[in-house]
């Protein structure tokens, strides 16, 4: 394995831990102790967050209050990243929260000079079709939110000219043609509903647990389409 190669991984590794030590690196990539302590190093210089505990176990922590440490992309993996990136400029908004002019102008800090410039006449060349659509989705984030924690949540819905209310529990977002849409289980008919995200006027996370599963979301669906 190179150490460009090695180090990614070690990254996506030590990533969620707390501690680490020299053993441990070794063992899993077979490698001497003096190579560890490269390793170590060159990932201080990354910008990992490593301190040193002293003593007769001494070992290695990693400060907790840290943004994602850097992962190592070849070139080609960035511009796959870049362009995939740009398919979110025709949605007015996303679950999360990003700005894609502040995206773009974190892939510049990233590029060589040129490297942005190959960057700027691939994408002249390189059309990735899209359908603008004007209308905004205000609580994508809270619903995926509700997803992620498998929360019930109450929504207010405008169908048509009216405004109705709903308790349901949603397990899926999907996004076509620049519009986004939401499904789940609808608590009180027990069947499966599907949101215009722009149409939902207001949400909130009910605080009791959830009635429901992934699982037998999933289960209902594979059940109708065999219908």
């Amino acid at each position: 394995m190179k150490k460009s190669e090695r180090l990614n991984d070690m990254i996506r590794y030590l990533n969620d831990r707390s501690f680490f030590n020299l053993k441990e690196l070794m063992e899993r990539y077979t490698i001497s102790k003096s190579t560890a302590l490269r390793d170590v190093r060159s990932l201080e210089e990354l910008g990992m967050p490593i301190y040193t505990e002293y003593g007769r176990y001494g070992k290695y922590g990693i400060l907790q209050n840290r943004l994602l440490s850097p992962i190592l992309f070849t070139i080609d993996e960035i511009y796959a990243l870049y362009f995939a990136m740009l398919t979110l400029e025709a949605y007015q908004s996303s679950p999360f929260h990003l700005s894609v002019k502040k995206l773009n102008e974190n892939f510049e800090k990233c590029l060589s000079k040129d490297q942005w410039q190959h960057l700027h006449k691939m994408k002249k060349v390189l059309n990735f079709e899209s359908y603008p659509h004007p209308n905004v989705s205000s609580f994508l984030d809270q619903i995926l939110e509700s997803i992620l924690t498998g929360n019930e949540c109450t929504v207010s819905y405008l169908k048509g000219e009216v405004e109705q209310v709903y308790s349901v529990q949603f397990f899926k977002i999907s996004a076509k043609f620049g519009q986004w849409y939401v499904s789940g289980i609808n608590l009180k008919t027990k069947c499966m509903i599907v949101f215009r995200g722009d149409k939902i006027t207001s949400f909130d996370v009910e605080n009791r647990p959830s009635r429901f599963f992934q699982k037998t979301y999933y289960s209902y669906l594979f059940k109708n389409r065999r219908n």
